[in-house]
C-alpha cells in the first residue's frame, strides 16, 4: 500500500503539475515566441515578398534605374 499512497500524494501531482507547465509554459509561451513565431515572420515575410516578385528582368531593371535617378537627384538637390 506504500506504493499506491507514494504515487496518490507525490507522483500524480507532480504529473499534473509538469504538464500544467509544459502546456502553458512551453508550447503557450516559448514555443510560440520562439521557434514558431519565428517561422511565423519567415512565413509571413516570404508571402509579402512573393508578391513583389513578378520575374520579369525588365521591371526590375525599370525599378532599379528609377531609384538611381531618385538617389541622384536627391543627391544633387541636397
Amino acid at each position: 500500500y506504500f506504493d499506491e499512497l507514494y504515487h496518490v500524494l507525490f507522483v500524480a501531482p507532480a504529473f499534473w503539475l509538469g504538464r500544467i507547465f509544459w502546456k502553458k509554459g512551453d508550447e503557450g509561451t516559448i514555443d510560440r515566441f520562439g521557434p514558431n513565431g519565428i517561422a511565423a515572420v519567415v512565413a509571413g515575410t516570404g508571402a509579402y515578398a512573393r508578391k513583389a516578385q513578378s520575374g520579369h528582368i525588365y521591371t526590375y531593371a525599370l525599378v532599379m534605374l528609377l531609384g538611381l535617378a531618385a538617389a541622384a537627384t536627391w543627391a544633387m538637390v541636397g
